[in-house]
């Protein structure tokens, strides 16, 4: 427990592992010597030192160094973004003002027994339940990039009156979420947002990748994390039909603007949010994006060893067999190879997998090549020459756990965010936190009662800031 990067992480050095390393030794030697009456003075010891390993768990006076582990020392909680404003940009500045602090502070009210980024990551998913699920419209959407022939499903939920009846406020934000490796409308955790968007009187779309939910491919080209033209098409389509909105009530009623449209992406989902808007630009069809517990520039993975043990093993056994071998197993196979076929179904981590399997089927030179493409900081060189995430023209929130332990912290704040806030058109803004976990921050001693409320509400506050900020710069 001493030398676990996210146990040092979260206690800072804190020396209750050792007492409890100690108590333990001692508990074992004291039972295992009852019937030695010379050794039963041991017991006092036994309880001095389980003592000692409650008052250090919160008092926190001692401390061991931890010089060599993988944690974010340099790196501050909190919220990141422009002050000063990059080139007269002062929208995440607005949006940092109405966005309330106490809805971005991760810490007093968290779950106190879950010790680590391992277990905030592990028991919402483990506790948490599904309940009632939303009526979801689905709606087919054609990618005019490429392929033309291919589709892609969303689902839209929209808020429901008293009397059954279901109805979209333009008045309100919209949202365009983009789910996890293997999710869709199902998903936990997007069930959750969805859900708390209705209660708020928004309309959500779940963009469904492509392939997934039992949705068709046409062609060869199945769902990669690389791909942005799916986003770029959906993103097309919900802001082309909110501007005829906007005209009609631009016309009836004499409104200013016409609402947000805001991306609200989850791991894998957010990494293909951050890449869609940094690759994009100026022609990003979305007003505003949060990214929750995806990465920046995912070449970092590859030196993240904890992850690829730990983790990745648990999320290729169902992405391999369940999505690509379930489904799509005949075209893998044609396109792969014998030799990247057999090392493709040995893949223990999420690396393996992509370097036989997605980065060849794709054509790409390699797994480092796969990465970069993927990554808005792909590209990134150094500040003076920081690639496609200087492209950023929207408010980009990166909302992210330091505790992580699937999406290495260096995988968003390698480089400092209080120098990357400063870069390209000043639009990105950072919400890190020093706890949390992947798509997790538990509340509560009973974290089933609020789910995933401090993650989900804090991209719902998000969205709300963008849209007081935008109407207070469309009055100005």
């Amino acid at each position: 427990m001493t030398t676990d990067s996210l146990y040092v992480h979260n206690y800072e050095g804190q020396g209750y592992g050792a007492s409890l390393l100690v108590l333990s030794t001692v508990l074992i030697l004291f039972l295992r010597s009852r019937e030695n009456q010379e050794m039963q003075g041991i017991l006092p010891v036994v309880i001095l030192t389980w003592g000692l390993t409650i008052w250090l768990s919160f008092d926190g006076s001692f401390r061991f160094p931890h010089d060599g582990m993988d944690i974010p020392l340099h790196i501050q909680e909190g919220l990141y973004f422009s002050k000063q404003g990059v080139k007269g940009n002062d929208l995440p500045a607005r949006i940092a003002h109405f966005w309330s602090e106490e809805t971005r502070v991760y810490g007093s009210d968290a779950t106190k027994w879950t010790p680590t980024g391992d277990s905030r990551t592990g028991i919402p998913f483990l506790l948490n339940t599904l309940g009632e699920m939303p009526h979801f419209v689905r709606v087919w959407v054609g990618n005019p990039q490429k392929d033309g022939d291919e589709v892609f499903g969303l689902g839209i939920a929209f808020p429901r009156r008293n009397d059954g009846t279901y109805f979209h406020s333009p008045s309100k934000p919209l949202y365009i979420v983009l789910h996890g490796l293997t999710g869709g409308t199902h998903e936990l955790l997007i069930v959750d947002f969805v859900k708390r968007c209705l209660a708020e009187g928004s309309t959500a779309i779940v963009m469904i990748a492509r392939g997934l939910m039992d949705t068709p491919v046409m062609g060869w080209d199945m769902f990669h994390g690389a791909r942005v033209s799916d986003i770029a098409a959906a993103a097309g389509v919900v802001k082309n039909a909110v501007s005829k909105v906007y005209q009609q009530r631009q016309h009836e009623q004499g409104v200013k603007r016409a609402q947000p449209v805001v991306g609200v992406g989850y791991s894998m989902g957010g990494i293909v949010l951050n890449n869609y808007v940094a690759r994009s630009g100026t022609s990003c069809d979305l007003d505003a994006a949060i990214s929750v517990s995806g990465g920046l520039d995912m070449k970092e993975q590859m030196s993240f060893p904890r992850g690829r043990r730990l983790w990745e093993p648990l999320l290729v056994e169902r992405l391999r067999d369940e999505v690509i071998l379930g489904k799509f197993g005949n075209r893998a196979k044609a396109r792969l190879g014998h030799a990247n076929m057999l090392a493709f179904q040995r893949a223990a981590s999420i690396q393996a997998l992509d370097a036989h399997s997605t980065a060849v089927y794709n054509g790409y030179r390699n797994v480092k090549h796969y990465y970069s493409e993927m990554s808005a900081m792909g590209d990134f060189e150094s500040i003076e020459s920081v690639g496609r995430i200087g492209n950023v023209s929207i408010p980009l929130c990166i909302f992210h756990a330091l505790d992580d332990p699937l999406i290495t912290w260096r995988a968003v704040a390698k480089i400092p965010p209080d120098v990357m806030v400063e870069t390209g058109h000043g639009s990105l803004m950072f919400l890190l936190t020093k706890s949390g976990g992947h798509v997790g921050w538990p509340l509560g001693w009973n974290p089933t009662k609020e789910a995933w409320a401090f993650m989900n509400n804090a991209g719902i506050h998000f969205g709300n800031a963008v849209q007081l900020a935008l109407e207070e710069k469309a009055k100005n």
